[in-house]
């Protein structure tokens, strides 16, 4: 007889606390976008391009991830993922891309605001987009519906490792979001990705402002580029 129970922490329908996180030096995120941090990271950590804001954003969101995996359209886990977050959190959303039900709506985004969460990311459904604009807290998601949540269907898991876009996001980890989508970025590469994408900002800015205004490097370094692949340029060109 196998020896388990669904009471198994491990596995299945399971809360588990809010890890400590990493401090988060905002400052050095000032002018970075979502763009920057997928390039430094190798084009990973990029969530499916269905993933977008339901209402643009005026500047990228950034915070900490708290996890949620539920199942399809239901969204009991995500009402106890807003009592826990702190402020500044982006609740992560695994709903599977579901294509019925929504996962939250204008009242539940309302209480968000009140708790000082700064974003939701979901691979699936919201609905109530004008009371979402009204409640001011950026949803992230593959769509809309008017349809309610399934909260008959309890079952999930909270600060658990997800995917969500096609990218596993761990409790704790830092959420990117802005009008071209959502990066995650693994907590002990944080250090990492800022100095890759102030070293990127560098070399994009010397890209604009050559000495000699509009002979632009990364013109020569495409016909080279080119020639090495064995494109035939005609001379002049």
């Amino acid at each position: 007889m196998m020896d388990f129970t669904w009471k198994d922490t491990r596995l299945g329908y399971t809360v588990r606390k809010r890890p400590e996180s990493i401090d988060i030096d905002r400052a050095r995120f000032e002018g970075l976008y979502t763009s920057n941090v997928s390039d430094v990271m190798g084009k990973l950590m990029t969530m499916d391009h269905q993933i977008k804001p339901v209402v643009p954003v005026q500047k990228p969101i950034i915070g900490h991830a708290i996890t949620v995996m539920v199942h399809p359209g239901a969204n009991l886990m995500v009402k106890k993922a807003m009592e826990m977050a702190q402020p500044g959190d982006v609740i992560v959303v695994n709903d599977q891309f579901d294509r019925n039900n929504a996962l939250l709506g204008g009242i539940m985004a309302e209480m968000a605001a009140h708790k000082g969460i700064a974003a939701f990311v979901t691979n699936g459904l919201v609905r109530d987009q004008e009371e979402l604009e009204a409640a001011g807290v950026p949803v992230f998601s593959i769509g809309l519906t008017p349809m309610a949540p399934a909260s008959s269907r309890p079952m999930g898991q909270i600060n658990t490792p997800i995917s969500c876009g096609g990218v596993i996001v761990h409790p704790g980890d830092i959420i990117i979001a802005d009008n071209s989508g959502v990066v995650a970025i693994p907590a002990m590469d944080l250090e990492t990705v800022l100095k890759r994408c102030e070293a990127l900002r560098k070399k994009e800015w010397d890209w604009l402002h050559p000495e000699v205004p509009g002979e632009y490097a990364i013109y020569a370094s495409t016909n080279t580029e080119l020639t090495n692949t064995g494109c035939e340029i005609e001379p002049g060109v």
